[in-house]
């Protein structure tokens, strides 16, 4: 998994396998729908690599 937060308001998530990204707000309180991309992005990591 590969992060990205170079001082801006947003943490990037991604990873080498799969296109998908995920961009999370980095100071402010973190919303369930954040939530369910991450993990949505995790399961597609791990189905990648099955």
């Amino acid at each position: 998994m590969v992060v990205r937060c170079e001082g801006g308001s947003h943490h990037v998530f991604s990873h080498d396998t799969v296109t998908d990204i995920v961009s999370v707000p980095a100071h402010r309180p973190i919303k369930p729908v954040y939530v369910r991309q991450f993990v949505a992005l995790v399961d597609k990591v791990k189905e990648s690599q099955a």
